[in-house]
């Protein structure tokens, strides 16, 4: 195996297509993570049946190095635009400048680092940990769990088989069909959270928070901003939302459980109502010190959520 490989690759006569470069292949050792450093372009990693890490490169370009930085860590740093396959079973660190973007698929388990650009992580076995800047982060069924950090950038999340716990500055989220709890928190933008089969939690200060069909509890705090909450009420789960100076409204499906309610507000001539529907199974409470709470009944029944493998 080798300590630190400097390669250097060179279009020779007619082995490749004009615009690509020869494909070339690094040996792996059992257990080792590929970390990819690009300072520009588009760096596209793919999971796949072989064993070694393959690269390619567009032919204009002559810059690739590949070196073992510690005993199960080989690290591929470029300047521009390259294709990497990697072992399936691999685990892939990505870490990339304002102007790269990034694609991932089909790997175990992925750590992405960005500053900005677009990161798309698809198909992973296990979890996904990201930091980013103003990058947007797409994921798309992902197996683990999904921990991610964000400045300004958007993320969208579909497909999640463990938990997701997201903080964000002023990004925007979309997060939907997750197997297992939501936990988010949020100075400014909007969330999104749809069809969670765990507990939802969401700490916001001035955003606007939407949850439908959640199958566990649901606690929203927003200080400044907007919640809601849509969707049938299921027994024995309590729905929590609440505010100092901004706006709480749930609707709750025709297909709900019966429930208690306490819907309080300083600014309503009726300060504190408690309510009772039906077999009175599930807990509400909306609770908002200057800001306005709205309790409503919807004649539709909740759409279903598929199921996440």
């Amino acid at each position: 195996m080798f300590n630190s490989l400097l390669i250097v690759l060179l279009a020779v006569g007619n082995a490749a297509p004009p615009s690509m470069l020869p494909p070339t292949s690094v040996p792996l050792q059992a257990g080792d993570r590929i970390r990819v450093r690009h300072e520009a372009g588009l760096a596209t990693i793919t999971g796949g049946a072989g064993k070694t890490l393959d690269i390619e490169l567009p032919a204009n370009r002559r810059d690739l190095h590949v070196r073992r930085v510690e005993p199960h860590i080989v690290e591929v740093t470029t300047n521009g635009p390259v294709a990497l396959r990697v072992p399936r079973s691999a685990s892939v660190e990505s870490i990339s400048s304002e102007r790269a973007s990034v694609n991932i698929r089909g790997v175990r388990t992925v750590n992405v680092q960005a500053a900005s650009g677009n990161v798309r992580v698809e198909e992973v076995e296990g979890n996904v940990d990201a930091r980013l800047g103003s990058a947007n982060l797409t994921l798309r069924a992902i197996g683990g769990n999904v921990v991610a950090s964000t400045g300004s950038g958007n993320l969208s999340a579909d497909g999640v088989g463990g938990l997701v716990d997201v903080t964000t500055g002023n990004g925007n989220m979309t997060i939907a069909n997750v197997r297992n709890g939501v936990h988010v928190i949020s100075i400014n933008g909007r969330t999104e959270i749809s069809c969670a089969a765990g507990a939802i939690d969401v700490k916001d200060t001035s955003g606007r928070v939407t949850i439908r069909n959640a199958a566990e509890d649901v606690d929203i705090f927003t200080a400044l901003g907007q919640a809601f909450y849509e969707g049938a009420l299921k027994p024995d789960r309590s729905y929590r939302l609440r505010t100092l100076d901004g706006s709480v409204t749930l609707t709750y499906a025709a297909n709900s459980a019966g429930f208690t309610g306490r819907v309080a507000s300083d600014a309503s001539k009726q300060p504190r109502e408690d309510i009772r529907v039906g077999d009175q199974s599930a807990r509400v409470v909306l609770d908002a010190v200057g800001g306005k709470v709205a309790l409503l009944k919807s004649d539709k029944t909740a759409a279903g959520c598929r199921e996440v493998k």
